[in-house]
């Protein structure tokens, strides 16, 4: 059992405005990409429009120094493409009215593959080594919802954004190490897989406040609630050489119940603008 906090609200960004800023827009958000920001900055803005984030590209690499022993590290350079987000306005856009929308958000999106090779082999001597490593991990998660806000004064509003969540994750890792002497042989394999899929429920509750110049919003992100989930995993280990015991051992599980918390989180936030600038805080 292990707990931890995965990143889970700052992936990516979200708008063109979201990806330069790294998504510091919970005050200052002034397009869609505000049902996942601040729900409530919908009824404050002048004209929302369909919105459709371009992918972004990610560039990454990932080094884990001593991943399988002494000298065996684990490296790969990682360069994707990601989806991020759709959403549209839904109705005519009246400042007295409720307002809607819709929108599909690619939480996380990525597959790395971790490796390395080791080996020692010469034909000067019958002393030899060999070991090959591999770590595989797919992992994505959606969310898609909509969302609802209100104005409750000229310059403060209200709003909510419900969304379902679709997160699934495939781990594989495997270990092989031989080897060999003169006289004797041996070698070694370990493999595991894991797998889970899970669907769950969670809602970003927001105000927003437009006072001049200022833009200020505080928002409330619940943790989710499950709704299904199914997982399995498999193990496989063996080992044999000369004046050893073979040893073999294999299970298989599937049809797993599964659990996937993500935490609440509060977040407040401010923008400034000026003529041709503008300040975000969050």
């Amino acid at each position: 059992l292990a707990a931890a906090q995965d990143a889970h609200y700052w992936t990516y960004g979200y708008g063109p405005i979201g990806q330069l800023t790294e998504g510091v827009l919970v005050g200052g958000v002034n397009d869609l990409s505000a049902v996942f920001y601040n729900p409530a900055a919908c009824a404050l803005m002048d004209e929302p429009r369909f919105v459709f984030t371009l992918n972004s590209i990610e560039l990454a690499n990932i080094d884990v120094p001593g991943a399988a022993g002494a000298g065996l590290d684990f490296d790969q350079m990682v360069f994707d493409v990601v989806p991020a987000m759709v959403a549209g306005h839904v109705g005519d856009h009246d400042s007295t009215s409720n307002h809607l929308a819709f929108a599909f958000l690619a939480r996380h999106d990525s597959d790395f593959d971790l490796g390395f090779s080791a080996a020692r082999v010469s034909g000067s001597t019958p002393d030899a080594s060999a070991g090959f490593g591999r770590f595989r991990q797919r992992l994505v998660e959606y969310w898609v919802g909509g969302t609802w806000s209100r104005k409750i004064g000229s310059r403060v509003s209200v709003g909510v954004s419900p969304f379902f969540t679709y997160r699934g994750q495939r781990n594989r890792r495997s270990l092989s190490v031989e080897a060999a002497t003169a006289t004797t042989s041996s070698a070694a394999f370990v493999g595991s897989e894991t797998e889970y899929n899970h669907l769950g429920l969670l809602g970003k509750v927001g105000v927003a406040w437009r006072p001049g110049r200022w833009e200020l919003g505080a928002t409330v992100t619940t943790g989710s609630v499950g709704l299904w989930g199914s997982g399995k995993a498999a193990f496989n280990a063996s080992a044999s050489g000369d004046g050893l015991t073979p040893v073999l051992a294999a299970s298989t599980q599937d049809g797993l119940d599964v659990t996937y918390r993500s935490p609440w989180s509060v977040a407040a936030g401010a923008t400034r603008r000026f003529t041709n600038t503008a300040v975000h805080l969050s």
